[in-house]
């Protein structure tokens, strides 16, 4: 009988507490610049506020339209408090994306922890040598509670 309230008990109290989903979304970083002509490199400023989201993943994507392979590359770096910033030289967050000529959008998923780091400020979108990037873009995916 001891058992039966036991279980009684831990099953009302479980019930009783309200069930929390871990949510997901995804938002699109809307400075980055749609195209990067070749050899040449777009600075712009994006903050995402890695606050409470320290699992980050990044959706970095483009098309080359040109005669040859080419490259995208994204910089981004951390901040504690938006008021300084790492180096991009020495930034861990350096992203190459390599562009086949076939006219196809490729995406490169890249997750990041960004550890007790504040912000992940991307700055930089570079096009390779061989060709102009188009139909460029970065979306970020956070999963809040990690």
């Amino acid at each position: 009988m001891k058992k039966f309230f036991l279980s009684l008990s831990a099953f009302v109290l479980c019930s009783l507490l309200p069930a929390k989903a871990q949510t997901y979304g995804t938002i699109a970083v809307t400075a980055c610049p749609a195209s990067v002509i070749l050899n040449t490199s777009s600075n712009f400023s994006a903050t995402i506020d890695t606050r409470y989201n320290r699992n980050v993943t990044l959706d970095i994507y483009g098309r080359c339209l040109t005669a040859t392979n080419t490259t995208f590359v994204l910089t981004c770096v951390r901040s504690l408090d938006l008021a300084t910033f790492e180096s991009s030289s020495l930034s861990p967050y350096v992203f190459t994306l390599t562009i086949p000529t076939n006219g196809t959008t490729y995406h490169l998923l890249t997750n990041i922890d960004v550890g007790a780091c504040g912000y992940l400020i991307p700055t930089n979108a570079a096009a390779g040598a061989s060709g102009t990037v188009t139909n460029c873009g970065v979306t970020v995916a956070l999963k809040p509670g990690n």
